[in-house]
């Protein structure tokens, strides 16, 4: 019985689009969030809704691997292409 590793492999592929970077160096030392759906700067995000998140460094880079969200609901939230994807900053977790 070994460990699953395409869940790690593929945590490894997903890289930051244009704007998660861009979000992160206005939140150093917390987390960037990949949201699938449609979401205001005010409005809720349920924890399905969220794919995943990077961690923020002291400097507002992002460090370190995707962390994939176990709660993540791709049928009821499905990816969208980079320019649609949300991004929501949030301090440390």
């Amino acid at each position: 019985m070994g460990i699953d590793t395409t869940a790690l492999n593929s945590n490894s592929m997903v890289q930051p689009h244009p704007g998660e970077i861009q979000e992160a160096k206005r939140i150093p030392n917390g987390w960037v969030d990949r949201i699938a759906g449609a979401f205001g700067p005010n409005d809720g995000v349920p924890p399905e809704a969220i794919v995943g998140a990077w961690k923020v460094n002291e400097n507002g880079m992002i460090v370190g691997e995707f962390i994939q969200n176990g709660k993540y609901d791709p049928v009821r939230w499905p990816s969208r292409p980079p320019s649609s994807v949300n991004q929501r900053a949030e301090g440390t977790r």
